[in-house]
């Protein structure tokens, strides 16, 4: 049976932090794309977001 382990994150600024490159990217909540001016990368906001998190949680993956 495959264990489940749940880690807590602080989720502050998960959206706004780019998780490419680390940099704060300032956007109202109506703005969906995380468009990064110091790295180029565009993706949806809740794609970014969810990177932070697992990032935050488990650290960054390594290739």
């Amino acid at each position: 049976m495959l264990e489940v382990k749940t880690i807590a994150v602080n989720p502050k600024n998960t959206s706004q932090d780019c998780s490419n490159c680390g940099e704060k990217v300032d956007k109202e909540l109506n703005i969906r794309t995380h468009s990064c001016p110091h790295c180029g990368i565009v993706i949806d906001r809740d794609w970014n977001a969810a990177i932070n998190i697992k990032n935050r949680a488990v650290g960054p993956r390594r290739l």
